[in-house]
């Protein structure tokens, strides 16, 4: 997959979840058609990450023991979702949800991913 400026400005984001590294503001201006391989863009991305969420675009760390989980997740009525990565054991894991709140108020898809996480791992998320 290639991405390009062109197709990252159709992309919505709020201003507080995009990064302006250097490397890509410099080529942009330079080259607005480039296309961008996506290792190209995740090695920009982990070279200068912001405090707070981790890396631009909402993608936020999970650490618990030594493990360390990037993810990012959302939510629209009815449905709950949990996309993570964890690249030094290199897990994905992915929960879709048709329900957006449980009856205890909870978010669905987190309290999946808690206790899948719980399960793939020897130190636990819910310690």
């Amino acid at each position: 997959m290639e991405t390009t400026s062109r197709s990252v400005s159709s992309l919505r984001c709020e201003a507080a979840c995009t990064t302006t590294p250097p490397e890509l503001t410099g080529s942009l201006d330079n080259d607005p058609t480039r296309a961008w391989t996506p290792e190209e863009l995740l090695a920009i991305a982990f070279k200068h990450p912001p405090l707070g969420q981790k890396y631009g675009y909402g993608i936020t760390e999970i650490t618990f023991g030594p493990n360390n989980v990037y993810f990012h997740g959302g939510e629209m009525p009815g449905y709950n979702s949990f996309m993570g990565y964890d690249p030094v054991n290199d897990v994905t894991l992915i929960i879709w949800t048709s329900l957006t709140i449980s009856l205890d108020g909870k978010t669905t898809a987190n309290t999946i991913m808690q206790k899948m996480l719980d399960q793939i791992y020897t130190v636990s998320p819910l310690q």
